[in-house]
């Protein structure tokens, strides 16, 4: 749930990550159903280092969030 899950959010925030850690949370918030990182999500669709924009649209589509469906259909 989304409580549980908000401290995850940290991992996405913070600068100096790993791009590895990041893709891992981003699959982890939409795996655990964390509605409250839809918008940090959103976010990571814009950063094409890696595959990130990719996780999170993932997770996003778990969230039932269609924002990253672009970004699926044409890399996913």
């Amino acid at each position: 749930g989304d409580a549980e899950s908000l401290p995850l959010l940290h991992w996405l925030r913070e600068e100096g990550i790993s791009e590895g850690l990041r893709r891992y949370t981003a699959i982890a918030l939409g795996l655990l159903g964390c509605n409250e990182a839809r918008e940090e999500l959103i976010q990571c669709l814009s950063i094409t280092d890696g595959d990130l924009d990719i996780h999170a649209a993932r997770a996003l589509a778990k969230l039932g969030d269609a924002s990253g469906v672009e970004i699926l259909a044409m890399r996913g």
